[in-house]
């Protein structure tokens, strides 16, 4: 005679990188009807739900999965894993715009960063954005595209690049 199977299933959480992390150690579900004669889960060895690794602070998916330490024999409690997606943070990066008098000197290319969490700065990309344009201090009057852009990807932010005008 085989075990009958219980399923328990871990659940699953979406949240974005600087928010807290939600206390999933019980958030398991399973269908009590499928244990027979009354028989359930142990107070003292109910399942609770871990994720691998331990200790998620980045933005990225990981798994979680509801355990038991309780044995049965007629049993055989099958896990259906759930997921923690920590999704990437929006970052602006936009380019502020300027301009000069023709035969004057350029103005300095500047931009601003918008959506910074966990008091992270700059420092914590690992990168700088790029800001360039193609006005020069000779170039005729009219409007040049300020560009500010990065050949690199943030670990924990999706960042948004804002052009602006010289």
């Amino acid at each position: 005679i085989l075990r009958k199977n219980i399923m328990l299933k871990a659940e699953s959480f979406i949240i974005t990188y600087g928010e807290e992390i939600p206390d999933f150690k019980n958030a398991y579900s399973y269908d009590v009807n499928e244990f027979l004669g009354g028989d359930d889960f142990l107070a003292d060895k109910a399942p609770v739900v871990s994720v691998s690794p331990s200790n998620p602070k980045d933005a990225g998916v990981y798994s979680l999965v509801a355990v038991s330490e309780q044995i049965f024999q007629n049993y055989a409690i099958v896990s259906v894993p759930g997921t923690l997606t920590i999704k990437k943070a929006p970052l602006t990066v936009k380019a502020e715009d300027k301009g000069h008098i023709y035969g004057e000197k350029m103005q300095s290319l500047t931009y601003t960063m918008d959506g910074f969490v966990n008091e992270e700065t700059i420092q914590h990309l690992g990168f700088a954005p790029r800001i360039s344009t193609e006005a020069k201090a000779e170039s005729d009057a009219g409007q040049y595209v300020i560009e500010v852009s990065a050949p690199f990807e943030a670990k924990n932010y999706e960042i948004m690049y804002v052009n602006a005008l010289y």
